[in-house]
């Protein structure tokens, strides 16, 4: 999976293949994101509205230690999305930081509106 990337405008590599976790059980996605990590998963997609943020970072954060530094954070392309009804300009920087709190991270490689509508 590790040659599937492809290249967005900025010139950052962007895996083609990420899992998902619209739906995951709290209880669950900690371990699904470790998992997938081992099986070669470099690109993790979520969002706020899904309330498993922090056990996507949970998982992360497992799946570094596991590795003993062979992984690290700018190993992984996350994504996360801003939901429908925090589109004020004074919720974005909010949510988003929130978001990167809840991941245990210091940053998001992609940072999407979550259903855009004018």
């Amino acid at each position: 999976m590790s040659s599937l990337y492809g290249r967005l405008r900025s010139g950052s590599k962007i895996p083609l293949v990420g899992m998902g976790t619209w739906r995951s059980p709290a209880a669950e996605v900690t371990h699904a994101v470790k998992a997938a990590i081992d099986a070669g998963y470099r690109h993790i997609d979520c969002a706020y509205i899904y309330g498993s943020e922090k056990g996507v970072g949970e998982g992360l954060t497992n799946a570094y230690k596991a590795h003993r530094g062979g992984l690290k954070r700018e190993d992984m392309f996350i994504t996360s999305k801003l939901w429908s009804t925090h589109h004020h300009p004074d919720d974005v920087e909010f949510y988003c930081r929130e978001g990167i709190a809840n991941l245990q991270s210091d940053y998001l490689d992609l940072y999407l509106l979550h259903w855009p509508y004018a």
